[in-house]
């Protein structure tokens, strides 16, 4: 049960550094929007890779829980994260 949520909180922190990386992006023009997008993609993939390699080098928890509920809860904010980017391009 351990390994489920801190693969759940692992995957929502991707959110929490997108809506970070959001806001202070936020006063840019929108034609250079597209880097945001890049800079994000960056954060979150590192972020990502370095909790799966961190958690399957170390043992420390169960892989075959831990894996599936950061990779179900990483894409649910990607999906969130679109969301609020559609929102502030609208904005502008």
């Amino acid at each position: 049960m351990n390994a489920v949520l801190l693969g759940l909180l692992g995957g929502l922190a991707t959110l929490g550094a997108s809506e970070l990386l959001l806001r202070w992006w936020r006063p840019r023009p929108v034609h250079t929007f597209w880097k945001l997008g890049l800079l994000s993609t960056a954060l979150r993939t590192t972020l990502v890779l370095g909790l799966l390699v961190a958690v399957l080098a170390s043992n420390s928890l169960d892989g075959r829980l831990f894996v599936p509920a950061l990779l179900g809860s990483y894409f649910l904010a990607l999906l969130m994260e679109t969301y609020r980017h559609q929102q502030v391009i609208r904005s502008k």
